[in-house]
């Protein structure tokens, strides 16, 4: 089921880029010549032009959610081993740093944020990554939890009425927000905890920023994220 709706909802696609990049995968090519009327434009804020245009997809959000619950359930991503998430995460981080470059040029040509501080913010998120895929593998991630005596007491004696147990895993398809001025940092922060406590994502960058996202997204899918994992609207 997984595969049969990724072949039929490819991921966000761009077109008419604006500015060069070293690794031009990282947005790909549009599909079809009536891409543009099928399009959003994505401005430069410092000068007003359009620098690309990026594929409408806001109807298709339950496709997308769809997904991400059968790469949950069916994909089993829920029932992965903290290990396999983290190595995910750290291939994931370490190819965001060797395209650092781009990613820089893409967030700071789409939200006018100065050169400096989009590198800056990158090595913030990456930061979040590496956290994360620690966070993973510890004994309180997704397939631990923990045994504890009861807080409460029986009524005729000082003994501990019982034990308190927790089990810890991923709770469903989580639906992620992020806005346009951090358009790294804060999509990273919520991203990656999420997919670390085995929970699948569904993200929505805001619309004055999408390329970051798209570009993010290219290299999940070249780290091994499963389809469905990690989407992008």
């Amino acid at each position: 089921m997984a595969r049969s709706i990724a072949a039929a909802f490819a991921k966000a696609t761009v077109t008419s880029l604006s500015f060069p990049l070293r690794n031009p995968a990282l947005l790909l090519p549009p599909p079809s010549p009536f891409l543009k009327s099928l399009s959003f434009p994505v401005l430069n804020p410092a000068t007003g032009s359009t620098i690309a245009y990026v594929e409408d997809r806001s109807k298709d959000t339950s496709k997308s959610i769809a997904l991400a619950r059968d790469a949950l359930d069916v994909g089993n991503w829920r029932d992965t081993s903290g290990v396999y998430r983290s190595k995910l995460l750290n291939r994931w981080s370490m190819l965001i740093e060797e395209n650092k470059d781009d990613l820089a040029a893409i967030m700071t040509m789409e939200s006018g944020k100065p050169i400096q501080e989009s590198y800056a913010e990158i090595s913030y998120g990456i930061s979040y990554m590496e956290f994360y895929a620690a966070e993973a593998v510890r004994p309180t991630a997704n397939g631990g939890g923990f045994i504890v005596p009861s807080p409460f007491q029986k009524r005729d004696s000082n003994d501990t009425k019982g034990i308190a147990m927790a089990l810890r895993q991923g709770v469903g398809v989580c639906g992620i927000i992020t806005p346009w001025n951090f358009p790294f940092g804060m999509f990273i922060r919520k991203v990656a905890p999420a997919i670390a406590a085995g929970c699948t994502t569904v993200v929505k960058p805001s619309e004055c920023t999408p390329l970051t996202a798209i570009a993010v997204q290219s290299l999940a899918q070249e780290a091994g994220l499963p389809d469905g994992v990690f989407e992008v609207m």
